[in-house]
């Protein structure tokens, strides 16, 4: 395998796990996560010393981010959800977020 290669598959575990923490953050009812609690997640979770300027760039072209600052990380219209209650709207976005997880194993 090539450094290259090391390289690319290790940037797409960094954005896998980061996508995966957002994922968490929506079923759990959030409609916005500071970007500096994922750094902080980033760096617990990896080990990897990453900056919001990172995490925007990891971010950027992705389905279930709607924008992504230094300072914020709000959700796009893949994981907008319509519900009335609360219930409804955790189980739509675990749906969601299954149906995103099965489409990046691809």
């Amino acid at each position: 395998m090539r450094i290259d290669e090391i390289i690319n598959e290790s940037d797409d575990n960094l954005r896998a796990e980061l996508e995966n923490f957002i994922l968490r953050q929506r079923a759990q009812g959030q409609e916005e996560i500071d970007t500096s609690v994922a750094v902080q997640y980033m760096h617990d979770m990896t080990g990897v010393q990453v900056t919001p300027e990172m995490i925007v760039d990891m971010l950027s072209g992705s389905d279930i981010i709607g924008t992504a600052t230094v300072d914020t990380i709000s959700f796009g219209s893949e994981l907008a959800i319509d519900v009335g209650d609360e219930e409804s709207a955790r189980d739509a976005v675990r749906k969601k977020a299954s149906q995103f997880a099965k489409k990046e194993m691809r």
